[in-house]
């Protein structure tokens, strides 16, 4: 009977146990998996983890993808996921390592531009100044890279009002900054190519002659503004030596180029980069067929810089003294003052001309030579009788200071 009783008693007790006993399947009834598309299964995630070998378990692959977690569930295992750039372009999750899109959604409309850009090429001071103030809130808080990227917009006016508000506070050694405008010297707008100049003359050396191709290119088109063709040969003119590579393209310009101003830039680029022999020879040959006497200046001036080594110009030199441009005259006896000894025999046989003014230029440029011209003692103790005055009182001087 004891017994009995013990038997009876854990009967009793299994059937108090969860889950067992004849109510345990219609007092509880079982709990159905949540929808994937319902809130409630993200916002209020049940305690119990499920386990995904459950056939009540909802598959992954019809979670919407613009849920939030399920997107940071496929970002963190894409490495793993042989579709993880599928998963990348649906989710359109931003890339971190990707270069910012230059076109800038943010940025103010193409015709805000173009207002600020026509108050600045053209405007009152007081629009010039709101407009300089609008693009800058604009563009400050980008970075050098944006900015860089933005010099190659499609919008002319946006390029414009970035070129010209990078051009106050370009600093030489932003490399960003300073490769776009080297770029922007190839820009279909004469505008921006004419900030790039501006900007790329304050390169220092070794930056500048990165540009000397596109300088090249720029100075050779027969499109391009003369301010700008000028500008660009300027600045392919202060590399010097490093500039060689555009010389052939400088002394076709010379030659051929119908524009004085450019022909008068291209005479100084010449003497300044090429060697002293190579630039007497094609200076005093551009002298010889040079019609206009403002570059005839510009060419004989340059002969009178490089010295001594354009003693082979002197008979050019003296032959273009025969002209009634008085600047012109001046400019050619300060170069046979310049190229020094080498130019008494031709001052000498200057004294003998009929023009009373190039007689006196001779005898003034023989004193200013001094002893070096001791070869034309007797022929100034002649001009000591000429008809002119001047020629005497000059000659005295000259042999004064030969003497000396």
């Amino acid at each position: 009977m004891l017994v009995f009783r013990r038997w009876l008693l854990v009967l009793l007790m299994l059937c108090w146990l969860p889950g067992c006993g004849p109510g345990s399947r219609t007092d509880t009834p079982p709990r159905q998996p949540s929808s994937p598309s319902s809130p409630s299964a993200i916002e209020q995630p049940s305690a119990e983890p499920s386990d995904p070998t459950s056939p009540d378990a909802a598959p992954a692959s019809i979670a919407k993808p613009e849920d939030p977690l399920v997107i940071e569930d496929q970002e963190l295992e894409r490495d793993a996921s042989p579709n993880a750039t599928a998963v990348r372009q649906d989710t359109k999750l931003p890339d971190a390592g990707r270069t910012p899109d230059p076109t800038f959604p943010e940025l103010p409309p193409e015709s805000q531009w173009e207002t600020w850009c026509e108050s600045l090429m053209s405007g009152t001071p007081e629009a010039r100044r709101e407009a300089s103030r609008g693009i800058a809130q604009t563009l400050r808080p980008l970075s050098s890279e944006d900015l860089a990227a933005l010099l190659a917009h499609d919008s002319v006016f946006v390029r414009r009002g970035v070129a010209f508000d990078l051009l106050e506070r370009f600093h030489p050694h932003d490399v960003e900054i300073a490769e776009a405008f080297v770029r922007s010297l190839g820009d279909q707008d004469a505008t921006v190519r004419h900030i790039a100049l501006t900007a790329v003359r304050r390169l220092p050396q070794d930056k500048l002659v990165t540009a000397l191709e596109p300088l090249t290119s720029l100075m050779t088109s027969s499109a391009e503004s003369s301010a700008n063709r000028i500008a660009a040969i300027r600045l392919i003119a202060s590399m010097q030596s490093q500039g060689q590579d555009a010389l052939p393209d400088l002394h076709d310009l010379l030659r051929n180029d119908s524009d004085p101003a450019v022909r008068s830039a291209t005479a100084v680029a010449i003497a300044r980069v090429a060697d002293a022999e190579q630039a007497a020879a094609w200076l005093q040959k551009a002298l010889a067929d040079e019609p206009d006497p403002s570059v005839q200046t510009v060419l004989v001036v340059r002969l009178g810089r490089i010295g001594p080594p354009a003693a082979t110009a002197l008979d050019r030199l003296r032959q273009t003294l025969r002209t009634d441009d008085a600047q012109l005259q001046r400019a050619v006896i300060d170069a046979m003052i310049a190229i020094g000894k080498p130019a008494v025999p031709h001052l000498i046989l200057l004294l003998d001309s009929s023009d009373v003014t190039i007689r006196r230029l001779a005898v003034f440029a023989l004193g200013n030579l001094g002893p070096v011209a001791t070869d034309a003692t007797e022929a100034l103790q002649a001009c000591l009788h000429d008809q002119d005055a001047e020629v005497r009182q000059l000659a005295e001087i000259a042999l004064a200071r030969i003497a000396s």
